[in-house]
Formats: C-alpha cells, structure tokens, sequence
C-alpha cells in the first residue's frame, strides 16, 4: 500500500471537513439571530437581521466554535479507545470480561458526556440566544445572565427539558405518519434542501417560539416581542 499519496489525501479530506464545519456553523449562528429576529417581529426580513445581529452572532459562533473542540478532544479518545477494544476483541475471537467492562464504562461515559453537551446546546439556543438577542452582548455575558435565572428557577428548567423530551417525540410521531399516509412521498419532499424547510416550516417557528414564550414568563426583561421586551443596549 501507497501511502505517500493517502496521508496527504486524508489530511486534505480532513482540513476540507473542518473547513466545511467551520463555515456551516458560522452560517448557523447568523441564520438563528435571523430567524428570531423574523419569529419575535412576526417579518421576513434578511438583510436587516444579517446586518443588525452580527456581533452577537460572531460571539455565538466563537463560543461554539470552543464547545465542539472542547467536545471532541473529550468525546473522540473514548470513541476512538472503545472502538479499538471492540476490534481487538472481535480479532481475538472470543470476549473478554474485563475489556467488556471497560468498553461498557467507556459507552456509558461517552453517553453522559454526550448528553451533558445536549443540554448545553438546548440551553444555548433556547435562552441565551434570545438573551444576546435583546442585549446586543456577547455569548458569556448571556451565559451569566442566564446561569442566574436558571439557579433561581432550576426545577422549573429541568420540567421544560423533560417536557421538550415529550414535545420532540410528538412532532417525530406526526412527521412519521404524515410520511407513511402519504406513502413516502412527504419525506422525499422534506428531504429537499427548500422544499422541505417550507413544508416543516410551521413546525420550526413552533420550536422557535416556544422557548421564547416559555422564557417571557420570567418578566418582560425576557420577553422579546414587541411593546414589552427590553430594548437592546446601544452600541
């Protein structure tokens, strides 16, 4: 085997990955400050929002930026060393108890990190967002501001996590049937890039606005729809 051509082919395909990565994210935290600005002032505007919001959405892309690295190099040795364990043991022919059980703990730690990350990201998106997004501030002062609210209502946001669980689970029951009573044909739609953004478009300014509505409830520092919510600070 050649492998003077793969390594350079592979880190090529890796640093195009990243690339690619970098640049879907950076997208990502624009199009969520768009969105809400579009949900909150019930408009369908583009260049205001991509204007108005791009420190908050440089801030946001930063801080997740740090998240995902800091993710990976917690997530992939675990991966990596539980998966090298699985292929020793199917070499060997045989199980054996202790690699078991270690390739066990290792599952078990990958899954609670994993989860750890999710409810980051969900509190990310839902609140501090919306935070950032009256504030005009950056990502950690959201945090702060945020991390004060959820101590003083903790039990109140675990409730709200649980019942997103429930919610999450209907909107996929209903997507599923509406796919099999029209006998695929709604999924091959919604499997096209603007097709289906237009047709899950009800459901995506539903889990938008939810959080938003959820989060008003806290005063109308925390509202951001028109006529109660704070104005953003200047600058």
């Amino acid at each position: 085997m050649n492998i003077g051509w793969i390594v350079p082919l592979a880190a090529i395909v890796v640093l195009l990955a990243l690339a690619l990565w970098v640049t879907v994210l950076w997208l990502s935290c624009r199009g969520k400050f768009m969105f809400l600005h579009c949900v909150a002032l019930d408009k369908a505007e583009v260049e205001v929002p991509w204007k108005k919001y791009a420190a908050p959405a440089n801030s946001l892309f930063w801080f997740r930026l740090g998240l995902g690295v800091f993710g990976l190099v917690l997530l992939l040795p675990l991966l990596v060393f539980g998966a090298a364990l699985v292929v020793k043991m199917l070499l060997q022919g045989e199980p054996n108890l202790p690699a078991v059980m270690l390739v066990a703990g290792l599952a078990l730690g990958f899954i609670v990190l994993a989860l750890g990350f999710s409810v980051i990201h969900k509190l990310l998106v839902d609140f501090v967002v919306p935070i950032m997004f009256l504030r005009s501030g950056s990502c950690l002062a959201a945090w702060g501001e945020f991390y004060a609210l959820l101590s003083a209502h903790f039990w109140k946001f675990v409730v709200y996590l649980l019942f997103q669980i429930v919610v999450n689970m209907v909107i996929g029951m209903m997507i599923l049937l509406a796919i099999l009573v029209t006998c695929c044909i709604a999924g091959c739609l919604m499997a096209l890039p603007f097709v289906g953004t237009v047709l899950l478009l009800p459901v995506l300014i539903f889990k938008r606005a939810y959080p938003l509505y959820y989060l008003a409830q806290y005063g109308p520092r925390y509202d951001v729809f028109p006529g109660q919510a704070e104005p953003p600070a200047a600058g």
